[in-house]
């Protein structure tokens, strides 16, 4: 076995007096210290890797360099040593004032591994010996963004004496930073700094919105204590923290903001609604939170659509109920003159409308959707409705069954020729002709009966 070999294992296994003999054979023979062996390391490298505090010792003694690199990774030996926790060689390297600055191949320094890796001892030991700590990493971080991510309280402090806590990386406030990790402590202490809870990042967010889109619940409670305003809003978008909590299906979220003021009716640039957001979400328990808040549950956006519609139109059985037991209105049309009970949807949902429309809303609603057509293809659909809905028995007295029964022929003929014209308002016919279809289907039966 050649005598680099056996220093090898010597280091691996930690055989001091081995090693030193090896080592005193190894200068004799006119071997330097710092001599780089093929897999780029030096003596001291693979020591500090191999974690043996003795060994490392003994080439201190012979004055290995602190500061030789591996070639393959830049990593000095202090570097290596944090990277692998290893405390009592790091005191070793940092009383021999090893270069604090060197970044290695994955852009790593002492300061941002010992951040890294939550060293919390070393980092103040570090800063005695003057190392940067306003330098910009290229993951767009600093040591004091690193710290908050790490929930470092003490660190950021620390970081805090050489830092303006009003400063931004990448359009951001530390602040906001804080409240997205959701560093509670660490929000707290910024806030006690005088900042401004409501200052906006570059990009129009703040720390508030951040929280809720963070769903970072004690920073957000935080910011609101110290007065952030529950209803800002940010520009670009139209958000504002309680349209993102309801976003995102948090009730303790929007608990909390609606506790703290704010306006559950506002709406987005676009014209969206929170309870429409809640609705198309499907979450029962956040609809009954917000309309317990006193949002109006009949609100419409932009298109004129109602909660109501919305849950019908998504075939939500058990949030139509709700809605209808919350006086939901069910004869609030649409933009395009449309009410819940227009959709296809199940036959309990169906039922459920049923009850809340009168004879009128319905031959009306017809009407209205036949003007539609007109106004929009500037054709005639000339469709003449002259039945009254009424009940079964009303039926079998008041209406010449076969008269309707082929009125209704004539018209859903007329419907599906008048469908194929229109085809930019498809919808509209579809429900038209599923409408009369039903009353077919009714009035074919009685004739059976008859």
């Amino acid at each position: 076995m050649t005598l680099i070999r056996k220093i090898k294992q010597s280091i691996k296994k930690g055989s001091k007096e081995n090693f030193k003999n090896q080592l005193n054979q190894f200068l004799e023979k006119g071997n330097g210290i710092n001599q780089y062996f093929q897999n780029g390391k030096t003596l001291l490298i693979m020591a500090t890797e191999s974690g043996h505090l003795g060994i490392v010792n003994i080439l201190l003694q012979q004055n290995a360099d602190v500061n030789l690199l591996n070639t393959k990774t830049g990593q000095s030996p202090i570097i290596i040593a944090i990277k692998l926790k290893k405390m009592q060689i790091i005191e070793l390297f940092l009383s021999k004032n090893p270069n604090l600055e060197i970044i290695d191949k994955h852009s790593n320094t002492a300061l941002t591994l010992s951040i890294e890796n939550k060293l919390i001892d070393v980092i103040p030991k570090l800063m005695k010996k003057n190392i940067n700590i306003n330098c910009h990493l290229k993951t767009g971080d600093t040591p004091l963004s690193m710290a908050i991510k790490k929930g470092l309280f003490k660190i950021v402090k620390l970081f805090l004496q050489k830092v303006n806590p009003k400063e931004k990386i990448n359009g951001y406030s530390y602040l906001s930073i804080a409240v997205e990790y959701n560093q509670p402590e660490i929000v707290e202490h910024f806030l006690s700094l005088d900042l401004n809870p409501n200052q906006p990042n570059d990009d129009g967010t703040f720390p508030l919105l951040i929280g809720c889109l963070a769903q970072s619940y004690e920073s957000i409670a935080a910011l609101l204590q110290s007065g952030a305003d529950a209803n800002q809003i940010e520009k670009e978008n139209g958000w504002f923290p309680l349209f993102v909590s309801v976003m995102k299906s948090n009730n303790k979220i929007t608990k909390l903001l609606i506790e703290h003021d704010a306006d559950i009716q506002k709406k987005t640039s676009d014209g969206s609604t929170l309870l429409h957001l809640a609705v198309k979400n499907g979450k029962l328990k956040l609809i009954q939170l917000l309309i317990n808040g006193g949002i109006n549950v009949n609100i419409q956006n932009s298109d004129g659509i109602t909660p109501l519609f919305l849950a019908v139109l998504n075939n939500r059985t058990e949030i139509v109920k709700f809605l209808l037991a919350n006086q939901a209105n069910a004869n609030i049309r649409t933009k395009d003159k449309l009410l819940p009970i227009d959709l296809p949807t199940n036959p309990t949902i169906k039922e459920l409308l049923s009850d809340k429309i009168n004879n009128q809303n319905l031959e009306n609603n017809f009407n209205n959707q036949s003007n539609i057509f007109d106004q929009n293809d500037q054709e005639n659909v000339n469709i003449t409705q002259t039945m009254k809905i009424k009940n079964d028995d009303q039926k079998n007295n008041q209406i010449d069954t076969k008269k309707q029964l082929r009125l209704l022929v004539i018209n859903n003929k007329q419907l599906t020729t008048d469908l194929k014209k229109l085809k930019r308002i498809e919808m509209g016919l579809e429900l038209l002709i599923q409408q009369q279809n039903t009353q077919i289907n009714i009035l074919s039966k009685n004739l059976k009966n008859k």
